[in-house]
């Protein structure tokens, strides 16, 4: 918040990626609970951070430390309606670490195969572990759909039998010697890897948005449009209309 002269009377003109504290030019449509996202651009392409609103504060409201000094101060044409103040929010909120896990090991070596799509019995050790039907896998490049595996109730053990679908999401089939490393690949948590990234540093004019708030005793809920197209993503193109409940 800057007087007439340019002088900051209160909040800052920049955010690290610790601060938890943000200075807004318009905080009044901003609610505790809700879910706010910024975007940045790099060399690598857009940076996502998600937040977590759990308040806000009105520079000039009553109870600011700020609002005597705002008073008394020369504002000129800055922030006539006495909107601007400072949101409280979670840093990388949603934020995913982890898309697999260590699942098993190759018990025989999987030869690969002479055409996409096709359906092969593999011979896996899991130990203690156990694999269900529908499991996506991941053994080298290779990305595996399990089509059975003990009706789908999970097969645990070494020396254990399961018939996959090769070559899934449009990996290239490939040799798998014995005692290479199989993950267990969680699909939900990749798909939000591609979009969640951690906190970021932000400067004066960063854009900052709704992904839409939920009133449960209302029974009101709003959300957002996402569209997201990236050559690097197997998972796009797609457009997703997301309703907060």
């Amino acid at each position: 918040m800057k007087d007439a002269s340019g002088s900051i009377l209160a909040g800052a003109a920049s955010m690290s990626a610790t601060d938890v504290t943000m200075s807004c030019a318009n905080v009044t449509g901003f609610a505790s609970g809700e879910i706010v996202k910024t975007k940045k651009v790099d060399d690598t392409g857009f940076i996502v951070e998600y937040m977590l609103v759990t308040g806000s504060l009105r520079y000039s409201g009553a109870g600011s430390p700020y609002s005597e000094s705002i008073r008394l101060a020369d504002m000129g044409s800055n922030d006539p309606d006495g909107l601007a103040g400072e949101v409280y929010v979670g840093r990388g909120y949603g934020q995913v670490n982890q898309v697999s896990s260590s699942l098993a090991t190759v018990d025989t070596e999987i030869p690969t195969t002479g055409t996409y799509g096709t359906q092969a019995d593999i011979i896996l050790d899991f130990g203690v572990k156990s694999v269900v039907t529908q499991s996506i896998l991941k053994i080298d490049n290779e990305r595996f759909k399990v089509v059975s595996a003990s009706s789908g109730i999970g097969t645990t053990g070494n020396n254990q039998t399961i018939r996959v679908m090769r070559d899934f999401l449009h990996t290239d089939p490939a040799v798998h010697t014995a005692g290479t490393a199989v993950w267990n690949v969680d699909t939900d948590a990749e798909f939000l890897f591609g979009l969640v990234s951690s906190a970021q540093t932000y400067n004066a004019g960063q854009v900052v948005v709704s992904t839409g708030k939920f009133d449960a005793a209302k029974d009101l809920s709003s959300g957002y449009i996402l569209m997201n197209a990236n050559p690097n993503d197997i998972s796009t193109p797609y457009m997703d209309i997301v309703e907060r409940t």
